[in-house]
């Protein structure tokens, strides 16, 4: 290693900076984590997500072990396989369980909010929270790198890393110009609490693992609009085993996102009135969708945990993703690079995956111009093709051309 000592400089204590932390605690690596929030949960960020098999063994062997037997322990049970369901009457349309090659690993499904809690354990003091990056300077040289923070102070380490997602800092310097586009789509997500009630409305063969539901345009709309506007809600159950251990586990709960094309609100709302519709009144946009569709479908939206549903219109990043002049001693990954549509179910996979490998580069290389450039084409490379599975997911979705 070029540099036997480097402190790391994180800013962002979402999954993504978090995992670099363990990796780096992991290699005895230094490093401080900076959150703007004043707390660890303090937004809605999504629930559930899946953590594919090959993601799943880079983890056990990049956290430390307190936080890979957290997270494998709080995660809930996994039943592979996929249900396809007619909205307006509950037929099911399509189902498979699907099989698992002889090489293939099972993945994690994992609550977005006891993920971050797991990668928190052990790192717990060096997470400081209440910190804005509002800027930064080169020093020694280009050696080292000092964070300007809203509050007046200053920190200084080897190596600044923007993890502080879709509104980052880091990027208007990085790349300057480059924002997120939007996709024309929007999501509803919450989660509905798997009690007694719901499992006596939501049939069992509706929550026995991933289910699409399908909701497709009638024709008439169809010709008068001259296009087509489906909506399609993904939903899936999470339930969790080793309760003795982790009292602070959630019940279980069935998760829910639906996507449907912007237009399906009204023509004449602009971005901002989207947006302001999405944030207060998520719950009754996601009720007034479902209005027609079948009761039993219908009522896992009827019973959903109305403060926990959040709304989004969906950016995406472009791909591929341009490539900008590597500064050495600052650099991002994440939502701060490649923001990707939900519909693919890779966002929070693509992160992990630059978390992962930055750390290893760090550890094995050093903090150097050169390492650094050659994490951020890693990185580029692997996220453009995430973001293209997302893009293609959207189109499928909601009978949407595929464009990039």
């Amino acid at each position: 290693m070029s540099n036997p000592s480097p402190h790391i400089l994180i800013i962002g204590a979402g999954v993504g900076g978090l995992t670099l932390a363990q990796g780096l605690k992991r290699s005895g690596i230094s490093f401080q984590v900076y959150e703007r929030d004043a707390m660890l949960d303090s937004r809605l960020q999504g629930y559930r997500l899946k953590i594919p098999g090959e993601t799943v063994v880079k983890l056990s062997r990049g956290l430390t072990a307190a936080a890979w037997t957290t997270l494998t322990e709080t995660s809930g049970l996994v039943h592979s396989g996929e249900t396809n369901v007619n909205a307006v009457d509950a037929s099911i349309l399509a189902c498979r369980k699907k099989r698992l090659a002889p090489d293939e690993l099972m993945p994690l499904a994992v609550d977005r909010g006891l993920l971050r809690r797991a990668l928190s354990d052990g790192i717990e003091d060096h997470v400081t929270f209440g910190k804005r990056l509002v800027s930064w300077e080169r020093l020694d040289n280009n050696k080292k790198v000092s964070a300007v923070f809203a509050d007046g102070s200053r920190a200084s380490g080897s190596l600044l890393v923007g993890a502080d997602g879709a509104r980052s800092v880091l990027r208007p310097w990085l790349l300057p110009g480059y924002e997120p586009r939007d996709s024309g789509i929007c999501c509803i997500y919450g989660k509905t609490t798997l009690d007694a009630q719901l499992q006596a409305q939501f049939p069992e063969k509706h929550r026995r693992w991933i289910t699409v539901v399908r909701d497709q345009t009638p024709v008439i709309e169809a010709i008068v609009a001259r296009r087509t506007s489906p909506v399609t809600m993904v939903c899936e159950p999470c339930r969790f085993s080793h309760r003795e251990s982790y009292p602070f586990l959630p019940p279980d709960y069935v998760h829910f996102a639906i996507l449907f094309p912007t237009a399906l609100l009204g023509h004449h709302l602009s971005e901002e009135q989207v947006d302001h519709l999405l944030r207060s009144d998520a719950p009754a946009v996601a009720l007034d969708i479902a209005s027609e569709w079948h009761p039993s479908i219908r009522s896992l939206i009827e019973l959903q945990d109305r403060h926990l549903t959040h709304g989004i219109r969906v950016l995406s990043a472009p791909a591929p993703i341009p490539v900008w002049e590597s500064a050495g001693v600052v650099t991002m990954m994440g939502d701060a690079v490649h923001l990707m549509s939900p519909a693919g179910g890779v966002g929070a996979v693509a992160t992990l995956e630059d978390a992962l490998l930055l750390a290893d580069v760090i550890t094995d290389e050093g903090v150097t111009p050169a390492s650094m450039a050659r994490f951020e084409q890693c990185m580029r490379d692997s996220a453009s093709v995430y973001i293209r599975r997302s893009l293609l997911a959207g189109s499928r979705f909601l009978d949407l051309p595929y464009s990039e």
